[in-house]
């Protein structure tokens, strides 16, 4: 688009001018306007001609990552008007469910598994994809810990989600934690996820309410956790 103080020029993506106008015709406005409107539904892979054609708005689809915008909506909202921390610790495991398989490669196994010897928030399974993924570098299967509190998650609830992960033979881990982690790369929290990472492999990332936003800004989870892990990987500040 070109904008001057008289004119508006539109090219599509081959360079042609679509319209162009010296503010004079009403219906000519209406026409870019219709022109330039958003799309009922995002799409930004580049397959995008070939997604059904009949699927409602209230869907973002990007690559790796599909979600319903009213489901999403809606579990935020029963997060945040939970009465007790019961309901709003159950309601940030259903959301934390929910933006994970709105990736078509994950499944949730398993809610609130009670085993022999742990209580596991959320089992979920790396079911496979065409191209490479972040998931086909760790164990097919991981654990998800969900932490709905008023401030960060402290060294100890990691230090045990952890040693889950090692009883387990699990090599790969998210905390969503609505206030994030305690401490920094060498401290606390932080340190232990960077530890765990340095001496056994583990990666874990971590959720907050920051990435909540991202995503509420259009951002996919698999963006956000590809973007961590490779942070991780390198040991990027």
């Amino acid at each position: 688009m070109v904008f001057a103080p008289s004119y508006v020029v539109v090219f599509d993506a081959d360079g042609t001018v679509l319209h162009d106008i010296d503010t004079e015709d009403g219906s000519e406005v209406r026409r870019i306007n219709q022109v330039l409107s958003p799309p009922e539904i995002f799409l930004d892979d580049v397959n995008a001609q070939e997604t059904d054609g009949n699927r409602s708005q209230d869907y973002v689809i990007k690559p790796n990552y599909e979600i319903d915008l009213k489901e999403f909506e809606d579990a935020l909202e029963a997060m945040d008007s939970a009465d007790t921390s019961q309901e709003r610790g159950d309601a940030f495991e259903e959301f934390a469910g929910i933006l994970m398989e709105a990736m078509p490669f994950i499944r949730v196994r398993e809610r609130n598994l009670r085993s022999r010897t742990n209580e596991l928030d959320l089992v979920v399974e790396y079911t496979g994809a065409d191209d490479t993924r972040i998931f086909d570098k760790v164990s097919s299967d991981f654990l998800i810990e969900c932490k709905h509190w008023s401030e960060p998650v402290g060294s100890d609830p990691v230090g045990n989600f952890i040693q889950k992960m090692d009883k387990l033979s699990v090599d790969f881990g998210i905390i969503f934690a609505r206030n994030g982690i305690t401490g920094d790369e060498q401290t606390d929290g932080y340190g232990q996820i960077r530890d765990a990472f340095i001496q056994s492999e583990k990666v874990i990332l971590v959720i907050d309410d920051e990435d909540i936003e991202r995503l509420l800004g259009g951002k996919s989870l698999y963006h956000i956790l590809d973007e961590k892990y490779y942070n991780r990987r390198f040991d990027r500040k």
